[in-house]
């Protein structure tokens, strides 16, 4: 009987301990910070399970109902994060052995996202996500007061007879409208540059300028900056201003698209011609006539060659040679035996066998 009753009992206790809510505490939140300017709390969840991840993220609102709007900064990778990335950017915590976190925070006004409505107080809250995206408000329950001017340090100094009143520090604004193409087209993810820094913002952005303010890395102080807006596949847009104390500066950037560019057909070479050969025309043979004798002598004919037939050309005339040589040879004899004969008168009849008897 024992055994029920106990297990009855924590039958009841398992759901309530299921169903136990997750809560959140604040504690020293500021009364009043200044646009861009840095402050620190103190943050505690309770009744989280054990060794769970999550994703801390600051949250500005106006009015119930209204848009968030922040920054929150991520010591692992020493970077501030507003509310337009993704929730795995933001602070990451993992509850302990009680299901429970407690840390600082850090925290600061992001002047250009559109929940952003000028000086005035704003609620503060703290966004929970869980690793799937989930998303779990916090409401702090304070308000604070936002405005252009930064908080003043208070440091201890002796009572003076006479308290001089204060005096405002002033201050400087460059808005950055939001970027259009020439159409008229509104431009998103284009990158914000003062003096050749990125400040890691995107337009529309207000930059606020006063001694010993900072933008991101670079200082804001009084004097002249440029402005220089970049997105892929656009030419760069710059403008450069002189800041003085009080002033309001506007800025509409137009981004011109980057001109495509022109690829010429690469000519292809002409093929060079193959010289031809022309065969040398062999000699014709000319006969040659002595014009010391009467023999005719003829030079020897030549006849063309074929080749590879070189050898055997060769020895056909030099046989022909000698039989021409032979030849001739035995003709001058017969020329001349012929000569003397008839010189000689051979046969030689006396003068008397001429007379008439």
């Amino acid at each position: 009987m024992g055994k029920i009753l106990l297990g009855i009992f924590l039958l009841l206790l398992w759901p309530r301990r299921c169903a136990a809510a997750i809560e959140a505490s604040f504690s020293g939140l500021p009364k009043k910070i200044g646009v861009q300017e840095e402050f620190s709390f103190h943050f505690q969840l309770t009744g989280a399970p054990l060794g769970k991840i999550y994703y801390l993220r600051c949250g500005f609102q106006k009015e119930a109902g209204s848009r968030y709007f922040g920054e929150t900064f991520n010591p692992e990778k020493n970077q501030w994060v507003n509310s337009e990335a993704d929730f795995s950017e933001f602070l990451k915590i993992t509850t302990g052995g009680e299901g429970e976190w407690e840390g600082e925070v850090k925290c600061r006004v992001d002047s250009s996202e559109t929940g952003f409505a000028g000086e005035g107080e704003y609620l503060f809250k703290i966004c929970r996500y869980t690793e799937g995206g989930t998303a779990n408000w916090y409401d702090s329950g304070e308000t604070i007061t936002i405005s252009f001017l930064p908080s003043p340090t208070l440091t201890p100094t002796p009572t003076p007879s006479s308290f001089p009143s204060p005096t405002p520090t002033p201050f400087a604004q460059w808005k950055i409208n939001e970027a259009k193409d020439t159409n008229g087209t509104v431009l998103s993810a284009v990158k914000i540059y003062l003096d050749d820094v990125y400040l890691h913002h995107y337009s529309p952005e207000v930059l606020t300028f006063c001694s010993g303010c900072q933008c991101g890395e670079v200082e804001c102080d009084f004097g002249i900056h440029r402005l220089r807006l970049v997105k892929s596949g656009y030419l760069s847009w710059e403008e450069e201003r002189e800041v003085k104390p009080g002033e309001a500066i506007e800025s509409n950037p137009v981004l011109e698209k980057e001109a495509a560019p022109t690829v010429s057909p690469s000519p292809s070479p002409s093929p060079s011609p193959t010289p031809s050969v022309t065969p040398s025309p062999l000699p014709s043979p000319s006969p040659q006539i002595s014009s010391s004798s009467a023999v005719v002598s003829l030079s020897p004919v030549v006849s063309p060659q074929v080749l590879g037939e070189t050898a055997k050309t060769t020895s056909s005339s030099g046989e022909r040679k000698r039989e021409r040589s032979k030849g001739a040879k035995a003709g001058l004899l017969l020329s001349l035996g012929g000569g003397l004969l008839i010189i000689a008168g051979w046969p030689r009849r006396k003068p008397k066998d001429f007379l008439v008897e």
